[in-house]
C-alpha cells in the first residue's frame, strides 16, 4: 500500500490502527489501543480491555478517550 495519506483517504472508507498488545504476567488479561479514522477530524481512539475466559479472549471494557 502506498504511504500517502491522500491515497488512503481516497481509496479507503476507514483506517483502523492497532497498538501492540500488553499482557499481565499470567497472560489472562490484556489491553491495546484501537484507533479508527474515517476522514479528517472524523475518528476516535479507544483502550480495549480483554480477559481470557475458558481459553477464549473476551472484550471486558472499552474506554474511548479521544474523539474528533
Amino acid at each position: 500500500m502506498k504511504n500517502d495519506r491522500r491515497y488512503v483517504e481516497k481509496n479507503f472508507d476507514k483506517l483502523i490502527n492497532f497498538s501492540q498488545i500488553s499482557f499481565n504476567q499470567n497472560y489472562t488479561k490484556a489491553v491495546l489501543i484501537v484507533g479508527v479514522n474515517m476522514g479528517p477530524l472524523n475518528g476516535y481512539t479507544s483502550l480495549v480491555f480483554l480477559e481470557k475466559i475458558n481459553d477464549a479472549w473476551q472484550i471486558k471494557d472499552i474506554d474511548t478517550f479521544s474523539i474528533s
